[in-house]
């Protein structure tokens, strides 16, 4: 199976705990609930982040709002994907629970698998190419997301 950056190109490398720090941000800014141009993401339990070109606060603007792409995570350390559901996977069938599976994402670990340090940011463009980002504007929107929410410019980006 091919890793999302063999397929998508890598946009950042960051901390694990950054991302899922950005993951929380945009669930509470989900494109569904709010009218503000902070309310364009739908962030799902699974650790993607789908950004859209508009919030869904009317029936028109959720008509006119086009997927750009979505961000994924993956773990920087050589596990494989999967790794942490397998482990959890694997604790099930052992007849106990999983034990310290805190997100769906993998990044923070649990007690059956170290946590990520790193993870890198991969961008999946939307379908429509009109609407869809290319992997430098959705660089350039993923390092104002950060800075926004961890404070400081994206690992790489100048001060």
């Amino acid at each position: 199976m091919l890793r999302l950056s063999e397929r998508y190109p890598v946009i950042a490398r960051i901390p694990a705990d950054h991302y899922l720090r950005i993951h929380r941000w945009c669930a509470a800014h989900d494109v569904g609930h709010g009218g503000t141009a902070d309310h364009v993401y739908d962030a799902p339990s699974g650790g993607a982040i789908n950004v859209w070109s508009e919030p869904w606060d009317t029936r028109d603007g959720r008509a006119r709002s086009e997927l750009r792409g979505t961000y994924y995570h993956e773990r920087d350390d050589g596990l494989p994907q999967g790794a942490v559901l397998e482990a959890a996977a694997r604790a099930l069938a052992e007849g106990r629970e999983p034990r310290g599976l805190h997100d769906m994402t993998g990044l923070s670990g649990s007690e059956e698998i170290l946590p990520a340090r790193t993870c890198l940011v991969v961008w999946s463009p939307g379908r429509l190419r009109e609407h869809a980002w290319t992997a430098a504007q959705a660089r350039a929107h993923f390092a104002a997301l950060y800075r926004r929410v961890i404070g400081v410019p994206l690992p790489g980006e100048p001060l």
